[in-house]
């Protein structure tokens, strides 16, 4: 048997190792959120808020905060890592939410978290931020490749970021996962700073920058007829799975009469984050075989289906592995709507992605809410009924908005390989990452 030489887990293209590079550090970001935003109803429980619903209720408001404000924030980000370079927006992201986590461990009360999360929402989100960078320096028929590595290292710090967030704030106490994240943050901020490089190329001219004609050209993408549909699919996307985000930790610790609560509610988001890692390499080697329209489609009325026994299920088992098939399905779901916008942006990529960040970030801004406010004055289980509803509207809707653009497989340049050609695994990532099996918020 022939052993692998030492080039076989090195970048083949010199653009893969700014990809590797930045996965490392995307997942280490996901690593520290993973542990912290999925048990947020317990802090905010900790700091006062011992009413389960009023937990629910302020988990939603709290997320809703930053959602709304990164609406506004977003595509402006995105603008100026078009003209000063994309590269920067994941160092100011991933630095400036070191120090509001920092910043948040010593917080007294909601209302000083409150204040807080809201300089959250002006701050460039770092792996919305690197989707622009990745998909400037690939060439375009590797696109949904880079895509779905890049959204493998979010799967999978959602995989490893709740199991350690859970065991940390078991052991130790919420302020200590909210440290431990900011200086993973530092540490991911560092890898960009000092070792990725931006495959922008500098603008030919330096107008300066004019806050009016900055929003004109946002909605001048964001109303184009290929972006506009992606991005009403993307917001259902973003909207439908931030919905649970305030009720599904409080519903699952209300399943358990244990104390290790934050440990059995970090498995559930661990098993989402695999299978939703798993989907993402899943949908990169084979997405462009087949149609995105069927995929997204198909996605989101499956996803309803399955909220459908959730309603009466007592069981956590049970709810385990219907979490773990909304994860795939929702991997499916992120991967592909981005994708699309990435196939969308033209010229304008950081501009693109702005738009789709703003959209994703309105999903987050209204959509927690919605779901603390059914849980606060309905229930918590009343909300799967809404989630299964939201879910089938969601897919019929998506076969209207993307009917001719663009949903239909991709197909790779003639004189090029595939776009998704089939690879070693010690291809798709170096040596030290693993497997990328998982899975975002």
């Amino acid at each position: 048997m022939t052993l692998p030489g030492p080039n076989r887990f090195k970048p083949r293209e010199p653009w893969e190792r700014d990809l590797y590079l930045l996965w490392l550090a995307i997942a280490l970001t996901m690593v520290g959120f993973g542990g912290v935003f999925p048990f947020l109803p317990l802090y905010i429980r900790e700091l006062g808020i011992e009413d389960p619903r009023q937990a629910a209720l302020w988990g939603g408001i709290v997320g809703s905060v930053t959602g709304l404000l990164m609406a506004f924030s977003a595509p402006l980000w995105g603008v100026i890592g078009d003209r000063s370079g994309r590269r920067k927006n994941v160092v100011r992201g991933t630095f400036g939410f070191a120090v509001l986590m920092f910043s948040a461990s010593f917080v007294p009360n909601v209302y000083c978290l409150l204040g807080l999360w809201l300089f959250l929402g002006l701050l460039p989100g770092p792996s919305m931020a690197a989707m622009p960078v990745v998909t400037g320096m690939v060439p375009r028929h590797r696109m949904q490749y880079a895509v779905g590595v890049l959204m493998s290292a979010s799967f999978l710090g959602f995989t490893v970021g709740p199991l350690l967030g859970g065991r940390i704030i078991d052991a130790f106490g919420f302020r200590s996962t909210l440290l431990t994240t900011a200086a993973l943050l530092v540490t991911a901020g560092s890898i960009v700073l000092f070792l990725v490089r931006d495959g922008q190329a500098a603008p030919a001219t330096r107008q300066p920058l004019r806050v009016k004609a900055m929003f004109q050209g946002i909605a001048a993408v964001a109303r184009s007829k290929e972006v506009a549909p992606i991005l009403c699919v993307l917001f259902m996307v973003q909207a439908c799975g931030s919905l649970m985000m305030p009720v599904l930790p409080l519903f699952l610790g209300s399943l358990s009469s244990s104390e290790d609560v934050a440990g059995m509610i970090g498995v559930a988001f661990a098993i989402m984050g695999v299978t939703g890692g798993l989907a993402s390499v899943v949908v990169g080697r084979v997405g462009h075989l087949i149609g995105r329209t069927q995929m997204v489609a198909g996605s989101f009325a499956t996803v309803g289906l399955l909220y459908v026994p959730m309603i009466l299920i007592g069981d956590i088992v049970s709810v385990y592995v219907i979490l773990g098939m909304v994860g795939f399905l929702g991997g499916v779901l992120v991967t592909t709507a981005f994708a699309l916008v990435g196939a969308s942006g033209g010229e304008n990529q950081g501009t693109a992605y702005g738009a789709a960040q703003s959209a994703g970030s309105l999903a987050w801004g209204t959509a927690p809410l919605a779901g603390g406010a059914i849980a606060g004055f309905w229930g918590l289980r009343e909300v799967f009924v809404v989630l299964a509803a939201a879910y089938l509207l969601a897919g019929a809707a998506s076969l209207k908005l993307l009917a001719g653009t663009g949903g239909a497989r991709e197909e790779a340049p003639a004189d090029v390989a595939p776009a998704v050609e089939p690879v070693e695994s010690g291809d798709l990532l170096p040596a030290s990452a693993g497997t990328p099996g998982a899975g975002v918020d």
